[in-house]
């Protein structure tokens, strides 16, 4: 009886330890975006390829990398539009994000919480930091030829 027992309560820990371990919950980690690109001048930036990097510092400070996404060019207006971002996450990652945004809050110099921004690529020049807890935002980005 004893033995079964054992076996039982260790089955049932095994499967909640791995049930902790599954990214189980999705996270946003920014809203979607709408930006206009301009030149200097005022004209539209057609057909610039731009690429987008995120990161949730708090969720991911395992990973050294942002996300990126270099597959978007801006349309025959100059507009380009970002999709949300989303991550997956474990609920013990859940809990260790908490535990390490306590302590890593005491440091000035630490990163946590949700970055994005948006780079021009090519032979023109462009950064804009993403807003990303404004849902829908347009913004305007100028463009240096």
């Amino acid at each position: 009886m004893r033995i079964r027992s054992f076996k039982f309560w260790t089955a049932i820990a095994l499967a909640l330890s791995v049930a902790a371990l599954l990214p189980l919950f999705q996270v946003v980690v920014v809203e979607p975006a709408f930006f206009r690109l301009v030149y200097e001048d005022g004209q539209p930036a057609q057909n610039i390829r731009v690429e987008q990097a995120w990161k949730e510092y708090s969720l991911e400070f395992w990973r050294q990398a942002e996300h990126v996404d270099d597959t978007i060019t801006s349309d025959n207006n100059g507009f380009v539009a970002l999709p949300p971002r989303a991550i997956r996450i474990s609920a013990l990652q859940l809990v260790l994000a908490e535990m390490r945004d306590r302590i890593a809050g005491i440091s000035p110099h630490s990163s946590y919480g949700p970055h994005s921004y948006l780079i021009c690529r090519g032979s023109v020049s462009c950064y804009s930091r993403i807003p990303v807890d404004v849902r829908d935002s347009h913004n305007t980005v100028v463009v240096k030829k």
